[in-house]
């Protein structure tokens, strides 16, 4: 029997500056900075046993449970909020590409996996279990953003799905982290609420960036997009 539901508040919401450079730039397939860990398998595992092992993970590491949201406004930094609506199914796959398939088309299948953008709505990772591989191998693709974590982060997580040594029984799931239901207009509001020196440098940083150009924005629209949309990247 799983334990009481964690706090999500106990967890580090507040995305780091760094990160949300590195989620901004998922939007592009030349920016994006997605990781793939490939463990390479004797053979297929149980898919029961597979399923609960990401089930367990997902209630111990935070982030495997929790999707990024936006300030309606990009003045302030996203937030790590708990999926209310977070379906293991939509994260774990199963995959089939023999008999007998070789290395390289396992590779062709990873950089298709690469080349797919992460759904920014859930949270950012997906695993695959690739079968039909020459041998009777099998192989366990983890994907995730940057901002999740780096490659030591990766294979950190790797060891606790899997361990090539015997292990008791775990005995009951953990506990449950508590869905949030958070929006984008409450996000702004909590930003503004809690800096509101902040808020209004960044509101007087952006009305004189746009006086300033004004003028030369009448006869040029389309520049005039573009600039706002850059600084509004770069506050």
């Amino acid at each position: 029997m799983a334990g009481p539901p964690i706090d999500p508040a106990a967890a580090d919401r507040g995305m780091q500056p760094f990160d949300a450079w590195l989620f901004r730039g998922e939007a592009q397939l030349r920016t994006r900075a997605t990781l793939i860990a490939v463990c390479m398998l004797r053979h297929a595992p149980d898919r029961g046993r597979l399923v609960d092992a990401f089930e367990r993970a997902s209630r111990l590491v935070p982030r495997l449970r929790q999707k990024v949201v936006s300030p309606t406004v990009p003045l302030f930094l996203p937030s790590w909020i708990v999926d209310p609506d977070f379906d293991l199914e939509a994260h774990l796959r199963f995959e089939h590409i023999g008999p007998g398939a070789t290395p390289g088309a396992l590779l062709d299948f990873v950089q298709d996996e690469l080349d797919s953008r992460l759904d920014p709505a859930r949270p950012l990772w997906e695993a695959v279990l690739v079968e039909g591989l020459r041998g009777g191998k099998a192989a366990l693709l983890l994907k995730l953003s940057h901002a999740i974590t780096d490659g030591v982060g990766a294979r950190s997580l790797f060891s606790q799905l899997f361990s090539t040594a015997a292990r008791k029984p775990r005995g009951g799931l953990p506990a449950i982290p508590i869905p949030e239901d958070v929006t984008a207009e409450e996000l702004l509001g909590d930003a503004f609420a809690a800096t509101p020196l902040a808020a209004t440098q960044a509101a007087i940083g952006a009305g004189r960036f746009l006086a300033a150009r004004a003028p030369g924005w009448l006869s040029h629209p389309l520049e005039a997009a573009g600039a706002v949309r850059d600084y509004a990247a770069s506050v």
